[in-house]
C-alpha cells in the first residue's frame, strides 16, 4: 500500500464529520484577523510519538484570495493538502493553493482540504495552543492560534455555504 494512502487513516482524516447543534452554536462566532480575513474553529490533532499531524480551520475573505502556504517552527515540513479518490482509494496529496472566494466560508476539515505538519519537533498536547502562519498569494501573512485537540476529536458538520465542500484549487503531485 502507498505510504501516503495510509497517512489519512493514521491521522483519522477519513473519519466521518458528525453533526451536533450545541457544538455548532459554540463555534459559530468568528475572529477578524486582518482587514480582509476572518477565521473560526482553528484546531490541530494532538501528536504524541507520531511526527505528523493535520490542522483545520474555517476561513472567509472579504476579497478573492489564495492560501498558498502554511508555516510552523514546530515542523520541518508544512504543506497544504487535499484528499482525492484515485483508483477507488482515498489519497492525500499536496496542492499549490486553496482558493478563498470573496465572502464565502472555506472549510479545511478532516477528509478534505487541510494543513499538514510533518516531522514535528515535539509532541502536541491536547489543550495547548500553537501558532501557525498562513501565507497568501498577495503576500499577506497571518498568524493564527490553533487549539490542540484529542486525536479522537470529531468536529461537527458546519453548514455555512455550498462552497464549503466544492472548492476549486490547483494540484501538483508528490
Amino acid at each position: 500500500m502507498n505510504k501516503l494512502a495510509i497517512i489519512p487513516l493514521l491521522l483519522g482524516l477519513g473519519w466521518p464529520v458528525l453533526a451536533d447543534e450545541q457544538h455548532h452554536a459554540e463555534h459559530h462566532s468568528s475572529t477578524q484577523i486582518s482587514q480582509s480575513i476572518e477565521f473560526r474553529h482553528a484546531w490541530v490533532r494532538a501528536a504524541g510519538e507520531q511526527q505528523i499531524t493535520a490542522a483545520f480551520v474555517q476561513l472567509r475573505s472579504a476579497e478573492d484570495k489564495q492560501l498558498v502556504a502554511v508555516h510552523s517552527d514546530l515542523a520541518e515540513f508544512n504543506e497544504v493538502h487535499t484528499h482525492s479518490m484515485v483508483d477507488g482509494m482515498m489519497q492525500m496529496r499536496e496542492i499549490s493553493h486553496i482558493d478563498l472566494p470573496a465572502n464565502q466560508w472555506v472549510n479545511l476539515q478532516p477528509g478534505g482540504l487541510h494543513l499538514m505538519l510533518i516531522n514535528l519537533q515535539r509532541e502536541l498536547t491536547p489543550g495547548e495552543e500553537i501558532p501557525l502562519q498562513l501565507l497568501f498569494a498577495d503576500g499577506e501573512q497571518l498568524s493564527l492560534p490553533f487549539q490542540v485537540m484529542e486525536r479522537t476529536y470529531l468536529p461537527e458538520a458546519e453548514h455555512h455555504s455550498e462552497h464549503d465542500t466544492e472548492m476549486h484549487h490547483g494540484h501538483h503531485g508528490h
